[in-house]
This record gives C-alpha cells, structure tokens and sequence, in this order.
C-alpha cells in the first residue's frame, strides 16, 4: 500500500460538522481525508432517526473497502458514539475468516470523547445534554448495547500493532473524563490527550483549535515512513528523492524530516538519540 486515507465518523445524532474544520487540518497529511455522513443524518432539524446499526457498519465497511481498494493504508478517527461504531466494525472484521486481510493496512484508530463503557449516571447527563437524543426507548437501547459491546475489550481481537489514541476533554458533560483512562486497558500501543476545558463537543469548544493540533499530532506520529508520505510533506524534494528512492528512508530519519513527521528527535542529558548517529545527522 502507497497512500493513505483518513475516515471521520461522527456520533449517531451527529453531523460531519461537528468536526469543525479538522479536515482541513489534516488534509496535508493523507491522500484523501472522508468525512462521513451517517445512513439519516443529512437533513438539518429533522426528527431524530432511528438508531440503525447494520447501516451504518455496511456505510463504514464500504468506505474503508473503498480506500483499501485504492492501495491506502487507513486511520480512523471515531468522535463520540462515533468511535463505539468504527470499534463495532473493526471487530466484526477481526471475527471474518480472513481477518487479517480484512484489518490489513489499519495504522491508527482514533477516539475522540468516545464513551468506553456505560454507568449509572450516564442517562441523566444525557438528558441534560444540549445535543439531540433518542426519540425512543428502544433506540436508546439500541445505543446502549453499541456502547457496552464496544469498549476496550472489543479491541483486543485488532493486531497488535495497530495503535490506539484518545483524546478527551477534562470538562466533557456527558462522557466524565475519567472514562478516557479505561481504553488503556487494551494492550496496544496507547496514548492520551486530556484537552483543558474541553467540552463533549471538542471540536466546537473553547479550545478547538488545541483539540485540532493534538489530533494532527497524532496522525503525523503514525504516518507511514515512505516515499509518498514525504511528497506530501516536503514536495520539494521531489527532485531528489524520485531518482533515487532509497534516499527516503535517511531523509525521513534525518532531524528535519523527523520534525515533518512530527517526531522530533528525542536527545537526553547523556547526548544519546533514538536514532542511528549515521541516520541521525545526515
């Protein structure tokens, strides 16, 4: 795989907007960045739709198909319930007879404020949520049991390899923040971002453009070290590295290209970096 897509998938009641403008942000980053829009939630001040599951894991199948068959290699970012669904369709993945052709070329998954589990106080910070809500019982039902098959154990049929970023406001209303530290749970490589002041609704709070930064952080830590991933940060080395592809490696492992990764070299007191002195200093 030479190229990489990035997937949005909003919460259900959701909108793609209430990404704000992260895909702009990470536009520069991959090949294509989808912002998803869920099977009845395209029409602004409509009555709630009905909670459809299968519809909306055959959207995100199809969608991931699609990039696959581009030869792209994937990150998906999961916004609240949003999140509960891409884990939903990953591990229905992971349980098909070709699992690891199914999950292949799966860099990082992505969960921003998305709940890992469900407790006694979570419909009563629901109903005082200002977003929209089930109009039924059995849809709220229905959302229960995405969120309680959804949570960190769910990720333990992934590769291993497959790295696991949260990100979570410390001032999120509906999902508390310490929620968040349960997804450490699954044994992956894990990393979270406590964003200060951060409501439910990250990208739209007081400090969204943080909240943008941190999740590009993110995404620039887990692009593939390859040729394209260089065109896309450093066009102008085109001239150089075309002719002569086997230079991308050390360009990539250089403290400039490093920095385009968003992997800064690590040094310690002693003067001892996390990479080979002869790739370090070219």
């Amino acid at each position: 795989m030479s190229g990489l897509a990035i997937l949005l998938v909003h919460g259900y009641l959701g909108r793609p907007a209430d990404f704000g403008t992260l895909a702009e942000t990470l536009a520069p980053l991959a090949d294509a960045v989808i912002a998803l829009t869920l099977p009845g939630h395209d029409a602004e001040g409509t009555p709630p739709p009905p909670f459809a599951r299968d519809a909306y894991l055959a959207q995100l199948a199809a969608a991931i198909d699609e990039q696959r068959a581009h030869a792209r290699e994937l990150i998906l970012v999961g916004l609240s319930t949003g999140g509960s669904l891409l884990i939903a369709e990953l591990a229905r993945r992971a349980a098909a007879p070709q699992a690891q052709t199914a999950l292949s070329g799966l860099r990082l998954l992505l969960l921003c404020a998305t709940p890992p589990t469900l407790d006694l106080g979570y419909a009563e910070r629901w109903a005082a949520h200002r977003g929209a809500r089930p109009s039924t019982l059995d849809d709220l039902a229905a959302l229960a049991r995405l969120i309680r098959a959804s949570g960190p154990d769910a990720l333990t049929a992934l590769p291993p390899e497959v790295a696991l970023h949260v990100v979570h406001g410390d001032a999120d209303e509906l999902v508390p923040v310490a929620d968040g530290e349960r997804w450490r749970r699954s044994e992956r490589p894990f990393a979270l971002d406590r964003l200060a002041g951060s409501p439910h609704h990250l990208f739209h709070g007081p400090d969204a453009p943080a909240v943008r930064a941190a999740v590009r952080a993110a995404v620039a830590a887990h692009l593939p070290a390859n040729a394209a991933t260089l065109r896309r940060l450093a066009p102008e080395l085109r001239l150089t590295t075309d002719p002569a592809p086997e230079t991308v490696r050390h360009v990539l492992a250089s403290p400039a290209g490093r920095r385009r990764l968003g992997r800064p070299l690590q040094v310690e007191a002693g003067g001892v970096a996390d990479a080979a002195p002869t790739l370090a200093n070219i």
